[in-house]
C-alpha cells in the first residue's frame, strides 16, 4: 500500500513538473524590452473633479460597469525591440508604427469590470473627444500586441473584468481629451490629460 501511494505521489509530481515547464509557445520565449520609447506618460493618483468625473488612476461606476482609467500615453511614433529566444537561435526584431501626417497616437490603459449591468460595452460607441469637441473612434490597434503591450480586446464586452490598452489617432495639436461612453441611463465621462 505504501509503495502504491509513493508511486502515485511521484507520478503526480512528475506530471506537474513537466506541464509546469511548458508555455503557450514551447519553442520560443519572448523577452520584451523597450516597450514604448520617447512617449509622454501621464500617471496621477486617484482624483475626482468637482463635477464628479474621473482623472487618471481613478474609478467610475456608470451603467452597472466599473471603469478604471489608469494612464495615458501620447506619441507620434511607437517602437519596440523584442528578442526571440529559441532552442537553436536568438533573433531580434523591431516594430515601428508612426501616426499619419498631422496626427499622433493617444493610448489609454483602462479596465472594464461588469458589476451589475444588462448592457454591453460596444467599442464603436467609446469616443475620445478633444478640447475642440472633435470626436475620435478607436482605431484598429492590433499592433499593440507587437509592441509588447496588453491590448484590450476589440469585441463587445458583456461580462467579467477586461483590462488593457486601447489606441486612438488624434490631431497632433490636441492635448486635452475626454473619454465618453453613452449608457442607457447616463454617460461615462473621464478626463484624459
Amino acid at each position: 500500500m505504501k509503495k502504491k501511494l509513493l508511486y502515485a505521489i511521484l507520478l503526480s509530481a512528475s506530471i506537474l513538473s513537466i506541464t509546469g515547464c511548458q508555455s503557450d509557445n514551447s519553442t520560443k520565449e519572448t523577452a520584451k524590452t523597450e516597450a514604448v520609447a520617447d512617449s509622454e506618460t501621464t500617471k496621477t493618483s486617484e482624483e475626482k473633479t468637482s463635477d464628479g468625473s474621473s482623472k487618471a488612476g481613478s474609478v467610475s461606476e456608470v451603467g452597472g460597469w466599473k471603469v478604471t482609467y489608469e494612464e495615458s500615453m501620447l506619441d507620434k511614433k511607437l517602437e519596440n525591440v523584442s528578442t526571440q529566444l529559441g532552442y537553436t537561435s536568438v533573433e531580434s526584431s523591431e516594430y515601428h508604427k508612426e501616426a499619419s501626417e498631422g496626427m499622433k497616437f493617444c493610448l489609454l490603459k483602462v479596465i472594464f469590470e461588469k458589476v451589475d449591468s444588462k448592457e454591453e460595452i460596444d467599442f464603436t460607441k467609446l469616443k475620445l473627444i478633444d478640447e475642440n469637441g472633435k470626436e475620435y473612434s478607436r482605431m484598429d490597434d492590433a499592433f499593440l500586441s507587437d509592441l509588447g503591450m496588453k491590448r484590450l480586446q476589440g469585441t463587445k464586452l458583456n461580462f467579467g473584468t477586461n483590462e488593457g490598452w486601447i489606441c486612438y489617432e488624434v490631431d497632433e495639436s490636441a492635448n486635452k481629451f475626454t473619454l465618453e461612453y453613452p449608457f442607457e441611463g447616463e454617460t461615462l465621462s473621464i478626463p484624459v490629460e
